[in-house]
């Protein structure tokens, strides 16, 4: 089951080597899991709610026949975008607008844009607080949908979550479109073929500013196929860390395994609170070198990510 960028590089896309390089600084997309969609901005699953019964049949004898149950599941990708706009004295200087943009890292700076606003809706989802208003539901929501949330009273304002997410083919994974416009995930337009815009300021006067401006977007979701998809510990803050036993049944939590498709989660503060388990658990007198790194626990990776916040609120319970 491919990454992201595995994706793009089956695809054989030129956005390969530029999303490999800005997605490592995002820890939930360099390492999660990703598809296609079935209907372009739709995508359409099954989900088991039974599985048939299995019994013993002797020689000669008879069984009662049995049936799984499956109902069908539906999820819409939201547009996730950046609009890029410059002022016509400013556009004339590199020639145009696809000129300007085609500045060392300009470009990538509207990819990187679009990648982290997917990194967030993945996190806190539509919340209109912390997350992104129209996007698809993310960690903390499904959790929680599913029961599978630990709450440790932190401090609202002052605490952060840890994840664990088990990613599964065509189960629980990233859902994007077939790509149709050369293999791109993040697409970008020019805006009116890259002509002058006579955009109005002032409807009172038609007052205009006038620019060249170009769309970056991305249709995006995340397909939890299961109640075993995502756990969290929420309300983390100084005075209430994780325990070793919470990790553990954290992983417990979403049946984790160290088959490459678990991940556990974590801003700096989460991880300095799992890294302060290992200094007062785990002590070796005879090594003079201090290491308090964990980047693993029981063979499941510990990820950093940037986008999982240490101001959480009440908000998101």
């Amino acid at each position: 089951m491919p990454t992201l960028h595995e994706l793009l590089v089956t695809s054989n896309s030129p956005q390969a080597p530029v999303v490999g390089n800005l997605v490592k600084t995002l820890g939930v997309l360099s390492t999660a899991q990703a598809g296609y969609s079935s209907d372009y901005l739709r995508h359409e699953y099954s989900v088991a709610t039974a599985d048939p019964t299995a019994a013993v049949r002797a020689v000669g004898g008879s069984i009662i026949p049995t049936n799984g149950n499956e109902i069908l599941a539906s999820l819409t990708l939201p547009q996730i975008g950046a609009y890029a706009s410059i002022d016509m004295s400013l556009a004339k200087k590199y020639g145009g607008i696809e000129q300007y943009l085609n500045q060392p890292n300009r470009r990538d700076a509207y990819t990187r844009a679009c990648l982290q606003k997917t990194e967030l809706a993945a996190i806190y989802g539509d919340n209109a607080t912390f997350g992104v208003a129209g996007g698809f539901k993310g960690f903390h929501q499904i959790a929680k949908a599913n029961s599978q949330v630990v709450q440790l009273s932190g401090t609202t304002g002052s605490r952060t979550s840890i994840f664990a997410v088990h990613y599964n083919p065509d189960e629980v994974q990233f859902i994007f479109p077939q790509m149709l416009n050369d293999a791109f995930i993040v697409n970008a337009e020019l805006v009116g073929n890259g002509g002058l815009q006579g955009v109005t300021t002032n409807t009172s006067t038609d007052a205009r500013k006038l620019t060249y401006e170009a769309y970056f977007w991305l249709n995006a979701a995340f397909q939890a196929g299961h109640n075993y998809s995502v756990a969290a510990i929420t309300q983390c803050d100084s005075t209430h860390k994780p325990t070793a036993i919470q990790i553990d049944a954290l992983i417990d939590a979403v049946k984790g395994l160290a088959d490459g498709n678990t991940f556990i989660y974590v801003n700096r503060t989460g991880r300095q609170y799992i890294r302060s388990l290992k200094s007062t658990m785990y002590v070796d007198t005879s090594n003079t070198a201090y290491n308090t790194e964990v980047a693993s626990w029981n063979g499941i990776p510990i990820i950093l990510t940037e986008t999982i916040l240490s101001t959480e609120t009440t908000a998101l319970d």
